[in-house]
This record gives C-alpha cells, sequence and structure tokens, in this order.
C-alpha cells in the first residue's frame, strides 16, 4: 500500500488545506511497469481517469496534463528531467520508491537530491520508500532526516526445493539428458570392456559404471526421498533450466491437485484459490522466458487458450504487452 497511499496521502493533505494550486508531486518507480500500474491504481482511488490530476510518464510514453499534480515516473525520466531542470522548479515533493533496490540510477538520483535540498532547494520535500529499506543507512545520508517505521502484514509462505518437486511429481532426470551432468563426469564413468559370446567372439562394449553401482552407491544426503528422487539429484545439472519439470509442476498444482499430497498451501490458505489465481513463473532472462512461453503454449495440457492465459513479462517489452499481467484472469 506504500506505493499508492503515502502519495496519495501527501496530495490529499495539499488539497484538504488549500494549497492545491501549488502542490506538484513526483513520484519514482524503478520499473515502466510499475509506473503505469501504480498511477492507474491511484487515479481509480480518486475516481478520475488518468491523465487528469495523476498522470505518468515513461519513456516514449506519457499521459499527463497541465492538471496532474501527481505524476509517476521511471527512475530515468526524472535524471533526464534534472540534465535539463536543475532545480526541479515547480515540484514540491519527490518520492523514491523501492530505494533498497540500489540500482546505480537511484543512487545517482540520491546523491543529485541530496545537493538539491543542501544548496537551492531547501524547501523541496523527499519522501524515500521501501518495505525492506535499512532506515538508519538512509537517514544518515540525509544528515539524520527522521523516518517512521509502520507495521505491515505478511502473508504465509512456503518453501520447497528441487527434490521436493521431483518427489511430488515423479519427475526423472535420465542419465545422458538435457538437464544431467554432462562432460568430464560422464566419460569417466564408462569404461569399454571386450565381452566374449557363447562361440568365442569377442566384442567390445562401453559400460556405464554409474549405472552398475548406482544400485548400492547412492548418496545418503536425500535419504528421505525415494530412489528415482536420490538418483536424479546425483545428476540434475542445477545450471540447465529443465523446461519439462516447471510444466510437470504446474500440471501437478492447476490440472491434477488431487495427486499432489507434498506440495501443501501454506497455514490459512484457501485450498480453493490455487486453481483460481495466477502462478508466477521466474527466469533469468527474455531468451528463457521465450522458450518456456513456447513450450507451454505447444503443449496439449497448457496450450488451450480458452483456460489458461500465457503471459511473458520483461522491461524489454512494450507497455501494452506489459499491461496484460494485470488483467482479470478469465473465469
Amino acid at each position: 500500500g506504500k506505493s499508492t497511499n503515502a502519495p496519495l496521502f501527501l496530495l490529499e493533505e495539499a488539497l484538504e488545506s488549500g494549497k492545491g494550486e501549488r502542490v506538484n508531486i513526483i513520484c519514482t518507480q524503478p520499473r515502466r511497469v510499475a509506473a503505469i500500474s501504480v498511477a492507474e491504481r491511484v487515479s481509480e482511488q480518486m475516481n478520475e481517469k488518468i491523465g487528469g490530476s495523476i498522470g505518468y510518464h515513461i519513456r516514449m510514453e506519457s499521459k499527463k496534463s497541465k492538471n496532474t499534480k501527481l505524476m509517476f515516473c521511471t527512475t530515468g525520466v526524472i535524471l533526464r528531467r534534472l540534465q535539463d531542470d536543475p532545480e526541479l522548479k515547480g515540484v514540491t515533493h519527490v518520492c523514491v520508491d523501492e530505494v533498497h533496490e540500489r540500482q546505480w540510477q537511484i543512487d545517482f538520483l540520491l546523491i543529485s537530491l541530496r545537493r538539491l535540498i543542501s544548496t537551492t532547494r531547501k524547501d523541496l520535500k523527499i519522501v524515500l520508500m521501501s518495505a525492506t529499506i535499512d532506515s538508519k543507512i538512509f537517514s544518515g545520508f540525509f544528515s539524520g532526516a527522521p523516518f517512521l517505521d509502520i507495521p505491515g502484514r505478511t502473508f504465509p509462505v512456503s518453501s520447497y526445493y528441487l527434490e521436493d518437486l521431483l518427489e511430488a511429481t515423479g519427475h526423472i532426470i535420465e542419465e545422458g539428458s538435457r538437464c544431467a551432468i554432462r562432460g568430464d563426469r560422464v566419460k569417466s564413468n564408462t569404461a569399454q570392456l571386450w565381452v566374449t559370446g557363447r562361440g568365442g567372439e569377442r566384442h567390445k562394449k562401453v559400460v556405464s559404471l554409474e549405472d552398475e553401482i548406482h544400485h548400492t552407491q547412492v548418496s545418503e544426503e536425500f535419504s528421505d526421498y525415494s530412489m528415482n528422487t536420490r538418483r536424479s539429484m546425483e545428476r540434475v545439472d542445477e545450471k540447465v533450466l529443465n523446461y519439462e519439470l516447471i510444466e510437470d509442476i504446474l500440471g501437478m498444482l492447476l490440472l491434477d491437485p488431487e495427486r499432489n499430497d507434498s506440495i501443501l498451501l501454506p497455514e490459512g490458505s484457501d485450498p480453493k484459490s490455487i486453481g483460481r489465481g495466477s502462478v508466477l513463473v521466474f527466469l533469468p532472462g527474455m531468451g528463457e522466458i521465450r522458450a518456456l512461453t513456447e513450450t507451454l503454449k505447444a503443449s496439449r495440457r497448457f496450450g488451450n487458450r480458452s483456460r489458461f492465459d500465457i503471459i511473458p513479462m520483461h522491461s524489454s517489452l512494450s507497455p501494452k504487452d506489459q499491461r496484460r499481467a494485470f488483467l482479470k484472469p478469465k473465469a
């Protein structure tokens, strides 16, 4: 609620005290999709269309007017404004959200703002916001600025690991598969043997020492799991993304929940909610996002567009494509 409510409180206080004509609030967000979505949410709370008293400005797109009093923008936008308008003339408040992320743009903005309020704009109000901020560090950076610690609520979370997911889905990492460890280890675990047949004929055969000894020499690290899971954990290359496993997990949770007896919802959650909500899958980059999107769309289980919306999300996508994630899911 801080991203929407804190700037809105400032605006409402100014309007109620008769200072609405002078107030001009800028609230920065580290990502474009956040700037747009928060601005739209606040405009809904104000019961007005975006672009009126509430607006946003991101790279190559903006919705604002001369009546805009609260503008959400990316960090890059306000840095570019500082180049043309070093004193931020007319701006009364700057709210820097998600300040804990410590991107170079945010750090540079904080340096610029500190210099500004110590020289030509001592009247400018700076508000730093974060759910995980180390208040003392930032307070000290701004010469002992006061800080507010507002208690919030936390949501229940259950953590499961690779071995848990392999066990729950029954997914097996086969030797020699794309997701299994390769290279020197595989080569060192094979040997060439001369085998003599019944007729005395000899032929060469390559055998896997790993297969020969696995039934007796399996690590005890995952002794509480099935043998298939233990063998898969010894073979798995954790640097390789296993798209098939991701699909199996989604299938178990969304399509076959009756066979899931180990991946449980956090305490206090509604068991019926899992089929009505959304699933977020975090991946390293756009290439992996595209690969999984294509895999799921081609899947017989998840290719049904009337039931599933598979939505890629990345900062390189257009604002229009990013907004798809905020649309209400199909009933």
